[in-house]
């Protein structure tokens, strides 16, 4: 066995060349060997010094940059008191799109006539989760915390926030659907989303342009005009049914 130990610019670099032992060789050598190349390595310094718990010569450490709030979050904190969300107020105002409900034809169409509108659009109506969550929220803060419903006094101004909807034309949209009672949270969200609707089919109407819908509502309003001739509908049902066709629009 041959052991060179070598110490250049503070850096240790052991070479270890152990040969085969013959059959008569002792088998405790290499051990031996290994254990005084361990004792010579031990008494050497240290060449990495451990670094202190209050050293601070590292640039990175030294950088402080301040953290800035975007622009687009200052507006949201401007002019508030501690907390600082103590006058934020939520937006519910989102523009109307015409995909955020889909409407649907029950089996058994026949029931049409003896189902009044609000009924229909309340099971019948498929909101997006993204709506609905809106439609809920605006719901918790007109409700009633007794009857857990909206009184039909303050459907107006719960329905009013919603973005291009002024007070005559919820009033012509609640007696569109027959509204004359306390409502649900499933008939407000419902109520929301008809209207958004027929905000959608107005704007497609205002510039010459047919309302996108989606493919399943527009498969399953197929031919339903012929399916609905034997079946007695009120007014207001067929100018709901046409309403979300986009056919017909109804004046703002």
């Amino acid at each position: 066995m041959q052991i060179k130990l070598t110490e250049n610019d503070d850096r240790l670099s052991t070479a270890i060349n152990c040969s085969e032992l013959n059959d008569h060789g002792d088998d405790k050598q290499p051990y031996k060997a290994c254990q005084t190349v361990t004792g010579r390595l031990s008494s050497l310094p240290r060449l990495s010094r451990r670094r202190d718990k209050h050293d601070t010569t590292d640039n990175v450490t030294k950088l402080k940059v301040p953290y800035q709030i975007p622009k687009s979050e200052a507006i949201m904190f401007e002019k508030t008191n501690i907390p600082q969300y103590s006058s934020f107020k939520h937006n519910y105002q989102l523009s109307p799109s015409a995909d955020c409900c889909r409407f649907e034809i029950p089996m058994d169409i026949v029931c049409l006539s003896t189902m009044d509108p609000l009924k229909y659009i309340s099971e019948y109506c498929k909101v997006c989760p993204r709506r609905q969550n809106l439609y809920c929220t605006l719901f918790n803060r007109h409700r009633s915390l007794k009857t857990n419903t909206i009184n039909k006094d303050h459907i107006l101004s719960a329905v009013c926030q919603l973005r291009g909807v002024s007070k005559a034309f919820t009033e012509n949209i609640l007696k569109l659907l027959d509204v004359c009672r306390d409502i649900r949270m499933d008939e407000y969200v419902a109520i929301c989303a008809f209207i958004e609707r027929v905000v959608c089919v107005n704007e497609a109407h205002s510039i010459g342009q047919q309302l996108e819908r989606t493919a399943l509502e527009v498969v399953d309003f197929q031919n339903v005009k012929s399916r609905l001739q034997n079946v007695d509908l009120s007014e207001n049902m067929r100018k709901i049914l046409s309403i979300i066709q986009g056919k017909i629009n109804l004046i703002n």
